[in-house]
């Protein structure tokens, strides 16, 4: 008898260990549905390429789009080998609007490759914790990363959940804290290119997807680049 108990002891002790381990709001107050909860597609914005005069277009790297006006002056401060800034200001030089350009890696290649997205939770997930769920869960890319987690429903751990279990929400949990920006919603963009927009309140994040990188197309001040204005400005967009 004092065996058996001696067992118990042991079994819930280390399961309240794990219940503490891998207890994501030691790290973090934000609350993953809320994160989670505006992942879903809200409508399909599609692009049919116009093509304009080579004086007309922004170019940066291998991408350009129209320029929205040719008082947009280049920000050096915002600006670098992967990203340029351009700014208008009004009279004064006050901060009017500003659009971003650049290139970087798709969130579903950083979660798989990038290991310092992961310093933060001290050893408990790595790429390979992360590889594993994308695998099983058959996503192969941004989209369907946040269609995924879009559904996935945040349960809770208990004293019988399997310490597995625990750590792979608790990877799910970290995938949504490390690549996903709180916002409103997302457009699909369909036609001439694939991509997406993250709709923030102050903000549009276009996101053009093609050789196997996020083209970044990001708009801010929402009264001068209306989504009607930016919708034109896809049409213009021209990726090599």
């Amino acid at each position: 008898m004092g065996i058996v108990v001696f067992l118990v002891c042991i079994y819930f002790g280390g399961k309240a260990f794990y219940l503490y381990y891998y207890d994501i709001k030691r790290l973090t107050t934000e609350d993953f549905s809320e994160i989670t909860k505006n992942l879903t597609f809200s409508d399909t914005i599609t692009i049919q390429t116009k093509r304009l005069s080579d004086e007309e277009y922004v170019v940066f790297d291998d991408m350009k789009i129209r320029n929205p006006s040719s008082d947009f002056q280049i920000s050096k401060k915002f600006s670098d080998d992967e990203f340029k800034r351009y700014t208008l200001s009004s009279e004064g030089e006050h901060f009017k609007t500003a659009f971003m350009m650049g290139k970087t890696d798709t969130l579903w290649y950083r979660l798989q490759n990038d290991s310092t997205l992961y310093e933060i939770f001290n050893g408990k997930i790595s790429n390979a914790d992360v590889i594993k769920l994308l695998n099983k869960n058959h996503i192969t890319n941004d989209m369907e990363l946040f269609q995924f987690l879009s559904q996935a429903q945040e349960e809770k751990n208990h004293i019988f959940t399997s310490v597995a279990k625990m750590k792979e929400r608790y990877a799910l949990q970290g995938i949504v804290l490390t690549t996903i920006p709180i916002i409103n919603g997302i457009s699909l963009i369909d036609g001439d290119y694939t991509g997406y927009i993250l709709n923030a309140n102050k903000l549009r994040e276009v996101v053009i997807l093609k050789n196997n990188k996020r083209y970044i197309y990001t708009f801010y001040n929402l009264d001068y680049f209306t989504d009607d204005v930016i919708k034109e400005l896809l049409n213009t967009i021209e990726i090599q």
